[in-house]
């Protein structure tokens, strides 16, 4: 980190693990505040503002804040940069409004809780109290979920992160989290963990809405979900089985997946490799029922999300 750059590139497409590690504590204040700018962090902003506070406490203990003490004041001139409004309220109120130190004020720290919950309340972006911090998307961090629930021909594993068939049918599974209409995009990956069995249409990935059926191939019911099976077929109609689209994926390989919530578009990627848009008009029939991630699997085969994705700096 030498150079003028001192390697930003690098450190936005590995913000989280530079910083968690114990260099991002050496980097100067100028250097700090370089990162924090940037747009393109692929981070969430309460590990990148959990890491700024590691830094601040870490030029007190070693005696690099000139003699000053106070986390607060030591923290001051990063502040703006931080985008408090990514918070979750959880978040904000865990790492934020329960700090000893706290380089906010009461009323800034009221104003930015108001926000963050009236926006997870789905309050209208127009109708939501002007914060003076960016509320600007970094470079995209991954959607954070598990299986909830899936059919009984299959079960959860790995902290409901892997799903598997039980041989006994098609078993299909739902994200836990949904992605409702007008909420920004969402990226998720899934590893294929086994394909060995089973033939084409064993194994899929996609979207459905919350009434999926579980214990059924996933597209049994036409215009229901949107998916992508093994063999290298798009499906969201019955008649769209041999609608040919990417090549065939199989033990191994990572499957990344764009949900454009505003747009209604479905993006996807093979071992990062972008194959472009999927669906378009990817939309829950009702106002009452939200899209979210689904897989089916059959004969023995098993898919696992992927903890900690990376979602490349650019997505439709």
């Amino acid at each position: 980190m030498g150079d003028s750059e001192f390697g930003l590139k690098f450190i936005e497409e590995n913000a989280k693990a530079v910083v968690e590690s114990k260099g991002f504590c050496d980097l100067s204040l100028d250097r700090i505040g370089t990162i924090l700018k940037s747009s393109e962090l692929r981070i969430k902003e309460v590990d990148l503002w959990s890491g700024v506070v590691r830094w601040g406490k870490t030029q007190i203990r070693t005696g690099r804040s000139k003699g000053e003490t106070d986390l607060a004041k030591v923290l001051a001139p990063l502040v703006p940069e931080i985008r408090f409004p990514l918070m979750t309220v959880t978040e904000f109120a865990s790492t934020v409004q329960s700090m000893s130190s706290n380089p906010l004020t009461q009323e800034q720290c009221l104003l930015l809780y108001t926000y963050i919950a009236q926006r997870e309340a789905k309050v209208p972006k127009k109708n939501l109290p002007k914060v003076p911090y960016s509320s600007e998307p970094r470079g995209q961090t991954a959607f954070v979920f598990t299986f909830e629930r899936c059919g009984r021909h299959g079960y959860l594993s790995g902290d409901k992160l892997m799903l598997t068939s039980n041989s006994g049918g098609y078993c299909c599974a739902l994200g836990s989290e949904p992605m409702r209409p007008k909420t920004g995009s969402y990226y998720w990956e899934f590893k294929i963990t086994n394909s060995g069995t089973g033939g084409e249409y064993s194994l899929a990935v996609g979207v459905a809405p919350e009434h999926l059926m579980l214990d059924n191939y996933i597209t049994a019911t036409a215009g229901v979900s949107w998916v992508w099976y093994n063999q290298g077929s798009r499906c969201h109609a019955s008649t769209d089985n041999n609608d040919r689209f990417g090549d065939a994926y199989r033990t191994g390989d990572v499957i990344g997946l764009s949900y454009d919530s505003d747009a209604g578009t479905l993006s996807a990627w093979k071992n990062k490799q972008s194959l472009g848009i999927m669906f378009q008009n990817v939309r829950a029939n009702s106002n009452n029922t939200s899209i979210r991630p689904a897989v089916m699997v059959y004969s023995a085969n098993s898919i696992s999300i992927v903890p900690d994705a990376q979602a490349p700096s650019k997505y439709s």
